[in-house]
C-alpha cells in the first residue's frame, strides 16, 4: 500500500502508531520501508478536517474538541460530529481544612495623618443632676475701712404745742414755741434761725377729733435777716388745715430760707381746741435742712 502525503497538521493514526514502532526496533524482523495502509482508518489533528483527508469509511478525531467525525462517505465529512468527551464528573468531597497559618508580623506605624476638620456642635445634653454643696470656704480677710463720706447739711427743727384744754376763741392768733402756746394778737412771737434751710417740712396734727365744723389752720410767716422786722413777716407756702376729716397734714418743699431769717407761726381758729368732739392736744412742727 501507497501512503499519502497529507498537511502536517493531519496525520492518520496507523501510520503515525507504525513509524514509531519502526524508531523502536519493535518486531523480530525488520521493519517494513514502507508501512501498510488498511482502511478504515482513524485520523486525528486540530479542528475539523478538511476534505482532503481520508477515504470514504475513515474517521477523523478532533484533539482539541474530542469530536469524532465519519465516517467520511462520498467525499465528505458528516458536519455533525460526535462528542467523545464525557458528561462533568460530580464535585469531589471538600478535603479537610489546612492547619491556620501563624500570624504575620504587625507592620510599622504608618505616619500620622493631617488633622480633619472641626465636625458641628453637637445637641445639648440633659442637665444633669444638681451636685451636694461643698464645705464653706474660710472667712476672707477684712477689707480696708473706706474713706469718711462728706458731712450732710445740717437739721434744723423746732415746733408748737397746744393743750387740750385750751380755750382760744376762734381767731387768728401768734403762737410762742414754749409748751402751752403763749399766744399774741398784738407784737408777733418769732425766732431767728440759726442756720440756712434749703428744703423744709411743715406738719401739724390733733391727738383729738374736731367736730364736724371745726377747724385749725396754721401757716408759717418769714422776714428776712438779717435784721428782720415785724412788717416784714410774710406768709410762706408752709401751711396746712385739720379737720375732723383730716388729723394731720403735711407740706414739704423748697424753703430758700437764711441764717438769721424770722420765723413766726400763724393759727387760725374757727372753735376753742377745748370744744373738740373728742379732746386731744395739737401739736405743730417745722424742720428743715
Amino acid at each position: 500500500m501507497t501512503l499519502r502525503t497529507m498537511p502536517a497538521r493531519q496525520r492518520p493514526v496507523a501510520v503515525l502508531a507504525a513509524l514509531l514502532l519502526s524508531a523502536c526496533g519493535g518486531g523480530d524482523g525488520p521493519a517494513p520501508s514502507t508501512p501498510e495502509i488498511t482502511h478504515p482508518v482513524f485520523y486525528g489533528g486540530p479542528g475539523a478536517p478538511v476534505a482532503s483527508v481520508g477515504r470514504d469509511g475513515d474517521y477523523f478525531v478532533d484533539d482539541l474538541s474530542g469530536a469524532l467525525y465519519g465516517p467520511k462517505a462520498a467525499g465528505a465529512w458528516p458536519p455533525a460530529p460526535i462528542s467523545l468527551v464525557g458528561p462533568a464528573g460530580a464535585d469531589g468531597a471538600v478535603g479537610p481544612a489546612g492547619p491556620a497559618g501563624s500570624a504575620g508580623a504587625t507592620g510599622a506605624a504608618g505616619a500620622t495623618g493631617a488633622t480633619g476638620a472641626d465636625g458641628a456642635d453637637g445637641a445639648d445634653g440633659a442637665p444633669g443632676a444638681t451636685g451636694a454643696t461643698g464645705p464653706a470656704g474660710a472667712a476672707g480677710a477684712t477689707g480696708p475701712t473706706g474713706a469718711t463720706g462728706a458731712t450732710g447739711p445740717a437739721s434744723y427743727e423746732t415746733g408748737w404745742e397746744l393743750a387740750s384744754g385750751n380755750a382760744q376763741a376762734a381767731g387768728t392768733w401768734s403762737l410762742a414755741t414754749s409748751n402751752g402756746g403763749v399766744l399774741r394778737t398784738s407784737g408777733k412771737y418769732v425766732q431767728l434761725l440759726p442756720q440756712n434751710c434749703g428744703t423744709g417740712t411743715f406738719r401739724a396734727a390733733t391727738l383729738g377729733v374736731p367736730a364736724a365744723d371745726q377747724t385749725h389752720s396754721f401757716t408759717l410767716f418769714r422776714a428776712p435777716g438779717p435784721q428782720p422786722a415785724n412788717d416784714d413777716l410774710v406768709a410762706t407756702a408752709f401751711s396746712c388745715t385739720i379737720s375732723s376729716t383730716a388729723r394731720s397734714c403735711t407740706t414739704s418743699g423748697a424753703a430758700g430760707f437764711n441764717a438769721g431769717d424770722a420765723l413766726e407761726l400763724v393759727w387760725t381758729n374757727s372753735a376753742t381746741v377745748g370744744s373738740q368732739a373728742t379732746p386731744g392736744a395739737i401739736a405743730i412742727a417745722f424742720s428743715c435742712n
